[in-house]
């Protein structure tokens, strides 16, 4: 994979294979590997000028608050506060010009039940970006993130793009494990909603650990978009044991409290036998089952990666060429109104004088 990789051989579904089966196991294979995914050239990136703060009003004060409140959680951060600052720095400019750049994506932010944590933005998937990369690549993979992967949380309702995935992860436990399904839906009335930070930062808000969450997104650029159906629900197969032991009377608070802290719970997972599972279980209940296609709202899970990046790619250049469609068709009407403007007022001084006469006469 080292070969495939930096002697310019771009063997996309090899670099995939590896990343599924073993992570890219250190920081300089890692940042290789999540460019050639991402389909982000560094060489065409590095020098460009991509800084901009053109936001005001809603968003630009969630964006500061969030901030604020970032790093916190993430074990690396513990005892380097000038690090931590100069972090916050350098996420402010990258949240500021994304959102500057993107203007037509909402920066997502979901009120939760007050028991279930603060809420979850576009700051946790920015941060992990500015870890692994710095400041400069950091920002041109959030940007990419945010066209090919985290799209449609960024520009649809919500309702439309995380509850159908929530309720796919109950299909696949109601099909894995009866029983786990049923004390799930007991306590959240179908939908897992503990799950939706998983979904909306790939659990970069859940882990404290910086390497857990680096193993979770090598597996999950490297694998078809609906697994990150079947890894929410091998991550909650894991505490079986657990969750069918729960009392009756209390398992909508006890549920909620195990899921509180699967941060600590998920150091004690071996990280290459549980995404056996996750791939074992995308065998078992292959995602043909799932429908997904049926559904309009999910079609985008059932592409492969390279494909569903390819169509990412063209959406966005459509997107380049609409805006620039509309900015002609601006400047168009500008001058065409501007022309009338001076034709209205142009006859209005030459005919002044005789407009003059017929009302004296």
């Amino acid at each position: 994979t080292w070969g495939v990789l930096f002697n310019g051989q771009k063997n996309l579904e090899e670099v995939r294979r590896f990343g599924r089966e073993h992570g890219f196991l250190e920081t300089r294979l890692r940042q290789k590997a999540w460019c050639l995914l991402l389909g982000l050239d560094v060489r065409k990136v590095e020098k460009e000028n991509w800084v901009q703060d053109s936001l005001d009003g809603v968003i630009r004060d969630q964006i500061i608050k969030d901030v604020l409140r970032s790093l916190n959680t993430l074990s690396l951060f513990e005892h380097s506060p000038e690090y931590t600052d100069k972090h916050r720095n350098d996420l402010y400019d990258i949240l500021f010009s994304l959102f500057s750049r993107q203007r037509y994506m909402t920066y997502y932010q979901v009120p939760f039940p007050l028991s279930m944590s603060n809420e979850k933005g576009y700051h946790d998937i920015s941060t992990i970006c500015l870890t692994l990369f710095g400041r400069n690549i950091g920002f041109f993979a959030a940007e990419k993130l945010s066209l090919l992967v985290f799209h449609d949380y960024l520009t649809c309702p919500f309702s439309d793009v995380v509850n159908p995935i929530m309720q796919k992860v109950s299909d696949v436990l109601l099909e894995a494990d009866p029983e786990v399904a049923e004390v799930i839906r007991e306590c959240y009335d179908v939908m897992p909603f503990f799950t939706i930070p998983w979904i909306l930062t790939w659990f970069s808000h859940n882990f404290s650990d910086i390497e857990r969450i680096f193993d979770f997104w090598d597996f999950l650029l490297s694998s078809p978009p609906s697994t990150i159906i079947y890894i929410c629900a091998a991550l909650i197969l894991e505490f079986r044991e657990t969750i069918v032991g729960i009392r009756a009377d209390d398992r909508l608070g006890e549920v909620q409290t195990l899921f509180q802290s699967v941060d600590e719970k998920i150091l004690q997972i071996e990280m290459p036998e549980f995404f056996a599972n996750v791939r074992r279980l995308s065998e078992i209940i292959p995602v043909e089952r799932l429908q997904l296609h049926e559904d309009e709202r999910l079609k985008r899970l059932v592409i492969c990666q390279p494909q569903f990046l390819m169509d990412r790619k063209s959406e966005e250049v459509e997107h380049k060429h609409k805006a620039k469609h509309s900015a002609r068709q601006g400047i168009i009407k500008f001058a065409y109104n501007a022309a009338r403007i001076v034709a209205t007022v142009g006859f209005a001084v030459v005919s002044q004088p005789f407009i003059g006469e017929l009302f004296v006469s």
